[in-house]
């Protein structure tokens, strides 16, 4: 929909937003005599005015945090409501935080004002989103220095950033000026990295001004370099001045972005008259400023800003109103209407804001530094990628280009020059008005843009004058619109004349223009007789001094320009049908175009006036009217009258024929003609499809016929009008065989019908650009030619030829299939890469649904020739650097035209990947041959490298017959491709190399500078490629797994590793005799608590080099001795390092830290690459990487290259590395480096900290914790490793974290656990002890314990059960023998014991349990823990400890599960232990433990004696008696009828107690690694194994225990076993009964049976 003039403008006004804005301390009152005076000009009735709602916080927070918006909106909650000086401290350091403090004080009213600002601006923009507006005021936005989480400036929210997202959201790509005297900071540092938004502002920049920041070096980062465009002035800038530098840099900006959309801060602060002084501006600066952005037609959004004074604010922004409604009356106004703040502009009371006479301190220097340095700027902002390219290095072929013509395009078939620009008052017409008509004449070489107004008419032909020839026009200011104006031939050489047709019918001619003694004033005028409704709209020249005049409603008339004495003149008149035409069918056409009246139906309005060829009749020519139904062929001349030949109704001679072939059933329309030779052609469309249509007549007068049918492949955007500026135009020069059809934004070049000649080119502008007229060249011989006049791109000429072209290399079928994708991507990549330069917009096309293979083929093969040069788009030249960079500039042009046309998706990741290594090789041989070239003239065996390696690799290669070039220059050439393969070669023969120069004093030094030198050619092949490949990630978007790269060669990764060892070694041995000292400090540096530095990781410093640069710097501490050693480095004054050993050895440290970034990169790549694909490699790679990574980052730390290694580690997140690095380079800063790693890397770092810490037993420092979250991670970790080792360290310490996270339970399992496994039984006790503290404080918080607590304090009870054992047992032992100190006297005291406590029998009989059983006491009485096994060994083995009280020797005060009277029974206190540890040990020690406690049970009883006493007619009571007196029966009578173990769990037979079946186990696993007997002759020896005679007397002597136990059963064991059962069963039943009892009882029952009997 058309927007009125009224309405094209809209103003954000509304009450609340007024009073919002007046409340800025800043700005009191400014909004309300703003829009006072806005109002009392009645300019409210010429814009639209809109009241904005107030922002949302979900669009305030769409560029600003939520934490800075909480407290801007609601800034009394930042602290509590007390009056304490610390509270006040909390609330200032808040506000101080967002800026709120100083010059954004908190205000009444700051919601409001933040709410509103923000909305106005919003509701501006949206009215430019939805096209309701073209340019949208809020003068109380632009508040230009708010960042995003902080105020300034007195700018608490940047309604400038909100703006332009929701612009950019829209239109894509925005313009941002700021006009305010202050850089405008927080807008350009939102969008610092973003190439959509350009940010242009002109400032004051000075030292200590307000914001210290714009200065020219300011041009973005990232994508955003170059967008980013400061201008700045001194003070006393002048109108003069601020034009100057505006209109050069605004329109250069405008020109490179091509933005959609454009945002102005009109701040004012820079007027004369404001209380900064700083610029001396009037209104009129700001008003120039606007008026030429409005000229560019852009959707427009101006905003207020800085401004001090109320009054001169309201001049500026109401006069910018006025400008903005098209209110230039008002806009130049000076008186200022009555209203209620009219005193304020006392005492001229007018709109003038006047000059001071304060001097100017911008020169003509200073402004030219300013423009050219925003130029260069802006003409890299399209090269806003890693790379930036020189203009110098686009040589393209120029082949068919004209002097002074630039090849915009090149194709098989067309090609597209630029002839020239069009100048300023060109474009200044065209910027003024909607209405304007423009021509180019391809003779005359000569152009013209006219208005209703003014003509201008220029030259374009190389060598011409720049003037520009201004010319009024007929008709001016009567509503006419533009004029029809024709150039004609000049009356003398290398002059122009000008026809000029009003609307209305006034013509006139000028016959000379450039050489004209008259000048514009003087010309020739004749009048035409138009209908009421009537206007001129088209002109065309028939024959020299004759042209054709149409008008709207179809009207002819001819206009002579030449007398009948060949002097100029102007002679007017309407066409008319002579006698002798033929009536009938033609009759219509006659009266339609034969009269002045022009007064037709809509189906007679005219579309296009076309010259034809020559007729039979001398000076004659054929005119070709088209109307909107109708074509009418007219034969003119300049001696004879004109006659109308033919008129044809198209509607039926066309409708059924082209119709069908277009497949269409929409209407036909016609939109233009043009003759081919004898032949017509008309441009008709059916819909969005069009076609070309050839009519040929048999005579003359004849009507045609349809000869010929072009389809045209282009399809409208949108239907295409009839008539005005949209039409589209058909040219055909020089009759064919090519025509032209010339769109709005396209031209299309396709073949007359003719065999063999089928094609179609389509050259498409950029947008924002449009065709304004097209003329066809006529002269030229090879091909088809025409001259385009283009709103921005200037005179372009186009070319086309319909001549077959050859299939060069086109041997396969796919290939010529993809021919038009390939073309349309080589115009692309070779013409359409440079936007500044380059007005076209290069289109590639795919219509395959998924992937595209051939557009794949097509992208690749163009790649691979620009990578091997064969390109025919990349010209050879003598400089290779040159050459390589245009190469470079390509290669990367190929992905990036793919993306700009949204194709990439279209090519498969292989694909993407090998086009990302083409330009990765081009990078990389670019940089390679820098680094070559620096060095050229040098000699040496470093220097020959690199071209030795090229000789070899092209004799490997089979290039022999190339020998005799220089087979550097050819590598560079040829063979980029294989650069990889180069590094592949030098890795393979360095080696070889430095070995042959090693056997002499002076090869052994050039062996060192070839190793410097291999290096650097490997960072300078790697460095570059890996830069670009990562820079331009998202462009490639080749994925995960990626293919294959040419950089994860195993070669080259071994090359990598090879290339740091020998850096490294280079380093140690330049600075062995200069470093000693350091070298020393090095090696004795331990990190804090290592007591043996040897065993930890700084063992890697044993080889370190001692050299940094700090240690190299002259300043130092002469007491110092490293200082003092590293003097002669820091004296060095030879900075070369192929003639300087120190020069060499400065450069091989700054080697080291990039080639481990790229030897850390080229495994990380690979490894990533074999993970995914499932290779069994990767787990070795990966091992060997993680080997390999911590060693070089360490090794950057002696060589002063901290830094780089911290960087490393984190780029790598290589954690452990971190964490070393944190304590070795910079522990006074250790604190520090933690807090920040672990709020970068969270949990995972602290898990690496608290392992570094474990690892190195530092327990207060990995129990040290600050924060409740750190406090958490400490307990997983606990918890986690507790898990996997459960008897580790952290068993041990980690109950002291439970503790202090108040888990009690845990810490109380963790206590009981650390108990078990302490070594010493004091430790124990107290673990124990702690754990039972632990308990109850967890029963304080929990009275109920649940299943798990109840299970822990069970083993709890257990094991200070088993802990009271060892303490009596060693109170026992220690009573026996009393203390000692002596390891020999306790070894002693240790035999003694088990003399004492056994028969000397078992010391003969058993003499390897007796060495056993005397280590556990000697054990003991050391206050050793023992295991369970060991404890019941102790228990079982002796024959006498029974007698013993052992539990009286205990703490009577702790009575437990075994402090009770049957505790006398050591085989029962055995089964008690084991029953109470069973849980926790493995099955097969718990039933070798019950065989050894029942084995030993049963032997202790002399049954063959039983046997005698019990065997033949005794009583029952006797038998009774005897086995109620055995060690049997009392144990088992203390298991099962007072301590009621389960039967048959801990109960065994005797057939089941052998200790066969255990015999490997108790020799060889349990006891053969803790015994021996030389332990007994050696005091220090603890722990050691038994020797084979020792493990072969064990054996023997368990296998004569399994014999007494057989001899045992021999005797009748079984059966006394299960009598001892049934009687202790009995006991069982009947508790009240003692043994006396029982023994009663069964002799009454004896007396009782020997009664009955």
């Amino acid at each position: 929909m058309a927007m009125t003039a009224s309405h094209r403008a809209v103003l954000i006004r509304s009450a609340k937003g007024i009073c919002a804005a007046d409340g800025l301390p800043s700005n009191a009152g400014r909004a309300t005599r703003v829009h006072a005076l806005i109002e009392a000009f009645g300019l409210c009735s010429k814009v639209r005015v809109v009241e904005a709602a107030a922002a949302t916080d979900a669009e305030l927070t769409e560029f600003h945090s939520e934490e800075y918006i909480e407290c801007l909106l609601h800034p009394e909650a930042t602290g509590s409501e007390s009056d304490s000086d610390s509270d006040n401290a909390d609330d200032d350091d808040r506000l101080r935080r967002f800026g709120l403090l100083y010059d954004c004080p908190v205000f009444e009213g700051m919601e409001g004002h933040v709410r509103m600002a923000a909305g106005g601006t919003l509701a501006a923009a949206a009215c430019l989103v939805d096209g309701s507006a073209r340019v949208a005021m809020h003068w109380e936005g632009g508040r230009h220095h708010g960042q995003r989480s902080r105020a300034a400036g007195f700018c608490y929210v940047n309604d400038a950033v909100l703006g332009i997202l929701k612009l950019q959201a829209r239109f894509g790509k925005v313009l941002y000026i700021d006009l305010d005297l202050h850089h405008g900071d927080g807008v350009q540092d939102a969008f610092v990295y973003s190439n959509k938004v350009t940010t242009l502002s002109i400032h004051h920049y000075d030292r200590g001004f307000y914001p210290n920041s714009g200065g020219a070096a300011d041009e973005g980062k990232g994508h955003g370099a170059g967008h980013s465009i400061n201008a700045t002035l001194r003070r006393g800038a002048s109108d003069a001045v601020f034009k100057r530098v505006f209109g050069s840099v605004a329109s250069a900006a405008v020109e490179a972005l091509e933005p959609g959309a454009v945002v102005v801060q009109c701040g004012c602060d820079g007027l004369a008259g404001d209380p900064h002084k700083i610029f001396n501006l009037t209104g009129q600066a700001f008003v120039d400023a606007v008026q030429a952005v409005l000229a560019w037609k852009l959707p427009t959004l101006l905003l207020g800003g800085g401004g001090y004074s109320n009054a001169n604010a309201a001049r500026c922004w109401t006069r910018l109103t006025a400008v903005a409604a098209g209110e230039q009356d008002i806009a130049a106004s000076r008186d200022i209407p009555e209203h209620a703040y009219l005193n304020d502009y006392a005492p001229a009371f007018d709109m003038a804001i006047e000059a001071t006479l304060a001097g100017d301190a911008n020169t003509d220097e200073s402004i030219e530094a300013t423009i050219s340095a925003e130029a260069m700027s802006e003409a890299s902002q399209e090269q806003t990628s890693v790379f930036n390219y020189n203009d110098d290095d686009m040589e393209l072929t120029q082949e068919s280009a004209s002097e002074g013509e630039h090849t915009l395009l090149r194709g098989d078939r067309h090609a597209v020059f630029e002839v020239g620009a069009l100048p300023p008052a060109a474009r200044q017409l065209l910027a003024s008005s909607d209405e304007v008509s423009c021509g180019v004449s391809g003779v005359a070489r000569f152009a013209f843009v006219a208005t209703a107004s003014t003509c201008v008419v220029w030259s374009f032909a190389a060598g011409s004058s720049a003037a520009v020839h201004r010319l009024a026009m007929p008709d001016a200011g009567k509503g006419a619109g533009a004029p029809a104006v024709a150039l004609v031939a000049g009356v003398g050489a290398g002059d122009v004349g000008v026809v000029a047709v009003g609307g209305l019918g006034h013509v006139r001619y000028w016959d000379r223009v450039v050489f004209g003694l008259g000048g514009a004033s003087q010309f020739h005028s004749a009048a035409l007789t138009l209908g009421p409704t009537d206007r001129c709209e088209q002109i065309v020249e028939a024959s020299a001094g004759l042209l054709v005049v149409a008008t709207r409603n179809g009207a002819l008339y001819r206009l002579a320009l030449l007398t009948a004495q060949g002097a100029a003149g102007l002679d007017a008149r309407a066409l008319s049908r002579t006698a002798g035409s033929r009536g009938g069918v033609l009759s219509r056409m006659a009266s339609l175009l034969g009269g002045a009246s022009g007064e037709g139906g809509p189906d007679d309005q005219l579309v296009s006036v076309a010259r034809g060829g020559r007729t039979e009749i001398r000076h004659s020519r054929e005119v070709y009217a088209l109307t909107r139904s109708r074509l009418a062929k007219w034969v003119v001349s300049s001696a004879h009258p004109e006659r109308l030949a033919y008129s044809v109704d198209l509607h039926h001679a066309l409708s059924a024929s082209v119709a069908q072939a277009l497949r269409s059933d929409a209407e036909l329309h016609f939109h233009d003609v043009a003759a081919a030779g004898s032949d017509v052609c008309v441009l008709v469309s059916a819909g969005l499809n069009l076609a070309v249509v050839t009519l040929r007549a048999a005579h003359v007068a004849s009507e045609p016929s349809v000869a010929g049918l072009t389809l045209l492949r282009y399809a409208a955007p949108h239907p295409l009008p009839q008539s005005g500026a949209g039409r589209p135009r058909l040219v055909v020069p020089a009759g064919g065989p090519v025509m032209f059809v010339a769109f709005d934004q396209t031209v299309v070049a396709a073949a007359l019908p003719a065999p063999g000649s089928s094609f179609e080119e389509a050259v498409k502008l950029r947008y924002g650009d449009c065709v304004l007229a097209a003329t066809a060249i006529d002269d030229q011989q090879a091909e088809s030619c025409i001259l385009l006049a283009c709103r921005r791109a200037g005179i372009l000429r186009m070319t086309a030829t319909a001549r077959q072209v050859p299939d060069s290399g086109m041997v396969d079928a796919d290939t010529r299939v993809g021919r038009p994708q390939q073309e349309q991507l080589e115009q692309a990549v070779f013409f359409g890469s440079d936007a500044a330069r380059n007005p076209l917009a290069f289109a590639i096309t795919s219509d395959a649904p998924g992937l595209d293979a051939h557009l794949q083929a097509a992208a690749l093969r163009v790649s691979h020739a620009i990578l091997d040069g064969s390109s025919r788009f990349v010209a050879d030249r003598l400089d290779i650097g040159a050459l390589l960079r245009e190469r470079l500039r390509r290669a990367h042009a190929v992905t990036q035209a793919l993306a700009d046309n949204g194709l990439t998706g279209k090519l498969s990741p292989a694909a993407r990947a090998q086009l990302c290594s083409n330009v990765e090789k081009l990078a990389a041989a670019q940089s390679l041959w820098d680094l070559q070239n620096a060095a050229w003239a040098r000699t040496g065996p470093a220097m020959q490298l690199l071209a030795n390696l090229a000789a070899a690799f092209l004799e490997t290669s089979g290039q022999q017959q190339h020998q005799s070039k220089d087979p550097l220059r050819l590598f560079f050439r040829l063979h980029c491709a294989a650069i990889g393969d180069l590094l592949v070669l030098m890795h393979r023969r360095l080696p070889a190399l430095i070995r042959a120069l090693a056997v002499s004093p002076s090869g052994v030094k050039d062996g060192q500078v070839v190793s410097y030198e291999a290096s650097r050619i490997a960072a300078a092949v790697l460095q570059p490629a890996l830069a670009y490949r990562f820079q331009h990630a998202r462009l490639y978007a080749v994925g995960d797994p990626a293919p294959e790269r040419w950089t994860e060669h195993p070669a080259i990764a071994d090359m990598l590793v090879d290339r740091l060892e020998a850096s490294y070694s280079l380093c140690r041995d330049l600075s062995a005799h200069h470093c000693q000292a350091l070298y020393e400090r090095i090696t004795a540096t331990a990190l804090p608590g290592d007591e043996r530095p040897n065993d930890h990781a700084l063992a890697i410093f044993d080889d370190a080099v001692s050299v940094s640069h700090v240690s190299l710097s002259p300043d130092g501490d002469d007491d110092d001795a490293a200082a003092a050693a590293l003097r002669p480095l820091a004296n060095a004054v030879d900075d070369d390092p192929y003639t300087s050993p120190l020069a060499l050895l400065r450069e091989t440290i700054d080697q080291i830290g990039p080639l481990a970034n790229l030897c850390f990169r080229v495994f990380v790549d690979r490894i990533a690459r074999l993970a995914a694909a499932s290779s069994a490699t990767a787990h070795d790679l990966a091992q060997r990487y993680d080997a390999l990574r911590p060693r070089f980052l360490l090794c950057l730390v002696p060589l002063g290259r901290a830094p780089v290694a911290f960087r490393l580690a984190e780029e790598y997140r290589d954690l452990p590395s971190l964490v070393t690095l944190v304590f070795v380079a910079d522990p006074a800063n250790a604190a520090t480096h933690l807090r920040r790693y672990v709020e970068r890397y969270s949990k995972d770092f602290a898990d690496t900290l608290l392992a570094f810490y474990e690892r190195r037993a530092a327990w207060a420092s990995l129990l040290h914790t600050q924060d409740d979250k750190f406090d958490a991670w400490l307990k997983d970790y606990i918890d986690l490793r507790t898990a996997e080792d459960p008897h580790g360290p952290l068993s041990k310490f980690g109950w002291i974290h439970d503790v202090k996270v108040a888990d009690f339970s845990a810490a109380a399992a963790r206590l009981v656990r650390a108990g078990l496994d302490a070594e010493e039984v004091d430790d124990a006790q107290t673990l124990l002890s702690l754990s039972k503290l632990a308990f109850i404080a967890y029963e304080s918080q929990e009275p109920e314990l649940d299943d798990t607590m109840a299970e822990a304090r069970s083993r709890l009870d257990n094991a200070m059960g088993l802990c009271q054992v060892q303490a009596g047992l060693l109170h026992y032992f220690t009573a026996l023998l009393g203390p000692t100190d002596s390891n020999t006297d306790d070894r002693k005291a240790a035999y003694h014991v088990a003399l004492y406590t056994t028969t000397p029998e078992l010391r003969h009989a058993h003499p390897a349990l007796y060495i056993v059983f005397s280590e556990l006491v000697r054990r003991i009485r050391s206050r050793r823990t023992l295991p369970v096994e060991d404890l019941i060994d102790v228990l079982t083995i002796p024959d006498n400890l029974y007698t013993l009280d052992i539990a009286a020797a205990a703490d009577a005060d702790d009575q437990d599960v075994f402090s009770n009277d049957t505790v006398r029974d050591r085989f029962s206190l055995a089964v008690d232990i084991l029953s109470c540890a069973s849980v926790r040990l493995p099955e097969q020690t718990r039933e070798s433990a019950l065989r050894s406690i029942w084995r030993r049970v049963f032997l202790s009883d002399n049954w063959p004696e039983i046997h005698r006493n019990t065997t033949g007619n005794v009583p029952d009571s006797v038998l009774r008696s005897e086995l109620l007196n055995t060690t049997l029966y009392r144990v088992l009578h203390s298991c099962w009828a007072i301590r009621k173990l389960s039967h048959p769990d801990w109960y065994l037979l005797p057939a089941d107690s052998f200790s066969s079946s255990d015999l490997d186990y108790l020799v060889s696993t349990r006891l053969m690694p803790q015994f021996g007997p030389e332990s007994a002759n050696d005091s220090s020896a603890q722990w050691k194994p038994l020797s084979t005679t020792t493990a072969l007397a064990l054996t023997n002597d368990y296998a004569d225990e399994d014999r007494h136990l057989q001899a045992a059963i021999d005797c009748g064991l079984d059966g006394y076993y299960s009598e001892i059962l049934r009687i202790v069963a009995e006991q069982a039943s009947t508790p009240c009964l003692d043994d006396d009892e029982v023994l009663a009882s069964d002799g009454d029952e004896s007396d009782d049976q020997m009664d009955t009997d």
